[in-house]
């Protein structure tokens, strides 16, 4: 655990990806695609972006009108986010997803590709649920077992690239991701987000509702791809 979040706080100091206008600006209509929720929902709704990384999904909450705090377990993740979404009014703060201290209920918790990384993944869905008041909602996007050809090769593509630089250095690997996959910069930081962090946990997506039917939650998939991008209501 510790070297995936040593990983993923010297990817966002280092790697940083530089968002255009257009780029921040399709992540805010992500998040009305991903929720199914229409952009007016958003307006003055209490919001917690729980591991936001380069603060892409915290620039598109706090556009949409939202009361956003911001949390990750990266310093350099939450330099990056206040950056990013300098314009706006944001609260923000450290935790550990599995340790969270928040005494607060938000109306919707957005946590896009976070609890995978965990190394316990349920108990990590259980934090979030948590932070989610009566009939609120909570936004995950959960690493995906394939199930088709396409999917599988993907899977053992990244795994057979994990074991090829587990063993060099962050420079390193970025030097691999150049020298024989991509030179593109958003690409690199891409791969270098897929197989540096050690841990990459996937699962069903009924392993994932079971979890959510046990936390209160009815839910559904949003986004049909290999990972699951799902919405889910408290007490629905």
């Amino acid at each position: 655990m510790e070297a995936t979040k040593k990983s993923f706080n010297w990817q966002w100091g280092n790697l940083a990806v530089d968002y255009s206008e257009d780029d921040l600006e399709a992540h805010r209509d992500q998040i009305c695609k991903f929720t199914e929720l229409p952009s007016r929902w958003f307006r003055d709704k209490k919001v917690i972006d729980v591991g936001c990384g380069g603060g892409r999904y915290t620039w598109g909450l706090c556009s949409l009108g939202c009361d956003v705090t911001a949390v990750d377990q990266s310093p350099n993740a939450l330099k990056l986010t206040k950056k990013v979404c300098k314009d706006f009014k944001l609260k923000m703060g450290k935790i550990d997803i599995l340790n969270p201290i928040i005494d607060r209920k938000y109306d919707l918790v957005w946590c896009f590709g976070v609890i995978h990384h965990t190394g316990n993944t349920r108990q990590a869905l259980t934090n979030v649920a948590s932070l989610v008041k009566d009939r609120g909602y909570l936004f995950l996007t959960v690493y995906g077992v394939p199930t088709d050809e396409e999917g599988k090769k993907e899977v053992e593509d990244y795994e057979r690239l994990r074991i090829e630089v587990a063993d060099l250095t962050f420079d390193e690997r970025v030097k691999y991701i150049k020298e024989n996959i991509t030179i593109k910069p958003k690409k690199v930081h891409g791969y270098f987000d897929a197989i540096s962090p050690k841990i990459n946990d996937l699962y069903t997506f009924e392993e994932v509702g079971e979890w959510l039917k046990a936390e209160g939650f009815g839910f559904k998939l949003t986004v049909v791809k290999r990972n699951h991008h799902i919405i889910a209501r408290k007490n629905d």
